[in-house]
């Protein structure tokens, strides 16, 4: 359903100037809004925005001569503000701020003429773990789980991640992933692969490749987002493959080790869980990973 209304816009120069909107529903809820006014050449768009169905703004971005100009804002489902950019002529200028979905600043990129310039991210604690989908970015919880955030540090300073794939995506539940053994093309072996970036006291000090992470289960649940450690049924028998879980799993809850969170990105995470799979749930096509450490660059 569509309603439009006019208005008359004084600008400060003096001039009046004519301008419409265009409000659309879905189900008797607001989807977008969208003000136009008169040209020389018809009719030009020169804001819209788009919402959520539970009533809050998706985004909001400004137009000049069919291009985006000025300010382009997206929030969250929560309200919360996730990104905030300037554009000048369809491409964007300045700095373009990210903020998490409890408002915390994380990271800035600079665009001069269209092109990055540069990224200052605002947390040390993170990591990239980039796709081609996009970049999922997380958040370790250094204190619960100390010793798996140390051997997954050590394995991204190592590039030990670098070219493995997502071998597992489940929906409604987890995708999976960190096995060196999915650089390979023997698939018999994927998800049979991986140790500890460190030596924590299980296996043979002298032979890397028998290290294992004592758990470290802690009252951290496995919500939508979190990043928990993959094992065996032995406890103590976690290794280089991890698993972020899509939607809640309650039955995870102190069986596995919860050291981190997806802070941004959970539409890339969403796109490789649905991806069409084989009867092991291995994606038919190849998820690369590149995780590396966020630094300022």
């Amino acid at each position: 359903m569509k309603k439009t209304a006019l208005y008359i816009i004084l600008f400060s120069f003096g001039v009046s100037q004519q301008v419409t909107h265009t409000e659309t529903y879905d189900n008797g809820n607001i989807k977008s809004i969208t003000y136009h006014r008169k040209t020389r050449n018809g009719i030009e768009n020169i804001k819209s925005e788009e919402y959520y169905n539970n009533g809050k703004k998706h985004t909001e971005s400004f137009y000049k001569d069919g291009s985006l100009h000025g300010k382009f804002r997206i929030w969250y489902k929560n309200g919360v503000k996730k990104s905030e950019v300037i554009y000048k002529d369809g491409q964007k200028d300045g700095i373009l701020t990210f903020w998490n979905e409890i408002g915390q600043k994380s990271r800035e990129i600079t665009y001069k003429d269209g092109k990055k310039d540069g990224v200052v991210y605002y947390n040390d604690s993170i990591v990239c773990i980039s796709t081609k989908f996009g970049d999922i970015i997380v958040r370790f919880f250094d204190e619960a789980a100390p010793k798996h955030v140390k051997s997954f540090r050590a394995h991204v300073e190592s590039g030990y991640y670098n070219g493995t794939i997502f071998h597992r995506v489940i929906p409604g539940f987890v995708i999976q992933g960190g096995d060196p053994n999915t650089k390979g093309d023997d698939q018999s072996k994927y998800g049979m692969g991986g140790h500890s970036g460190k030596y924590f006291g299980v296996g043979d000090e002298n032979d890397s490749t028998t290290w294992n992470i004592p758990a470290e289960f802690n009252n951290t649940l496995h919500t939508r987002g979190v990043l928990s450690m993959a094992r065996s049924q032995d406890l103590n028998s976690g290794g280089s493959q991890f698993f972020i879980c899509v939607v809640d799993v309650q039955r995870l809850d102190g069986k596995y080790t919860v050291f981190g969170q997806v802070i941004e990105g959970m539409e890339f995470v969403d796109m490789i869980v649905n991806l069409p799979r084989d009867g092991h749930d291995k994606p038919h096509d190849r998820i690369e990973m590149i995780v590396s450490n966020c630094g300022n660059d």
